[in-house]
């Protein structure tokens, strides 16, 4: 479905989120070219992976194929911010308001996905990625392993591998929601910001079969791949979200709920 109430192309995805392409904000943005929008999604792609998972998608061009992002509300207006051209501000009003029109038509999806993905009390942290995970996590990455803890980009991917994979990117922003970063007043007054608990901690037990078994697998594609961009050819071609288990599950729930929306 697709927002009327102003010309802006919201689409709501299989999954419930609500994302407009990086082809309709560049033409909103008065680029000349496309490809400039994706040079400034491409430059704050760090900060865009915090704020959800930043999908891509194929999609037929003039005569060939191209990977178009699709932005959900929160990158959308980070993106048009970062573009730095004079109609950003206008638009990033244009989008608040869009998308919270959207949003407004969609409260059962959230509450029951969260219903169905949050247990009620959290988890005792148990370990769930081992340090071969992680070595090769690093070197897939092209990262140097620091002596303590790992690169933040690790997170980043498992954000977008495991929890936006098996739990849809609506799933990983509620689990988000529920595991909000705390900050912690360092020796020198500075505040750094964690999360209180392993986004595991707050899953059901019904999830942790099924999500063990996903983390072996991506362990076993970290092992074999050379480079991210090997490793993402492997993934896709080991399976689509909708044959994962907890797919199945939340492809149901979702497809239900929107039903009951309607358009």
């Amino acid at each position: 479905m697709s927002a009327e109430i102003i010309p802006l192309r919201i689409v709501r995805q299989a999954d419930g989120e609500l994302r407009i392409s990086d082809t309709d904000l560049s033409e909103k943005l008065g680029f000349a070219e496309v490809k400039l929008m994706r040079q400034v999604i491409r430059r704050n792609k760090a900060d865009l992976c915090e704020l959800g998972l930043l999908l891509q998608r194929e999609a037929k061009g003039y005569g060939r194929s191209e990977r178009v992002y699709w932005l959900n509300r929160a990158q959308a207006i980070h993106a048009v911010y970062r573009s730095g051209t004079l109609e950003a501000s206008r638009l990033a009003i244009e989008l608040t308001k869009a998308f919270d029109a959207l949003l407004g038509q969609v409260p059962r999806t959230r509450d029951l996905l969260r219903l169905n993905i949050l247990s009620p009390e959290v988890g005792i942290w148990e370990k769930r990625f081992e340090r071969p995970f992680f070595v090769h996590l690093h070197r897939v990455l092209g990262l140097k392993q620091p002596e303590r803890n790992n690169h933040p980009n690790c997170g980043h991917f498992i954000n977008r591998f495991v929890y936006g994979f098996l739990f849809s990117p609506l799933g990983l922003d509620i689990i988000r929601e529920a595991n909000p970063k705390v900050a912690r007043l360092m020796d020198d007054g500075t505040a750094e910001y964690h999360r209180a608990f392993r986004h595991h901690q707050m899953l059901k037990a019904e999830h942790m079969p099924a999500f063990e078994q996903h983390i072996r697998t991506l362990n076993t594609l970290l092992v074999l791949a050379g480079s991210l961009r090997h490793f993402e050819d492997l993934f896709n071609r080991m399976f689509p979200q909708s044959r994962t288990q907890i797919g199945f599950l939340l492809n149901e729930i979702q497809s239900r709920s929107l039903k009951e929306v309607g358009p």
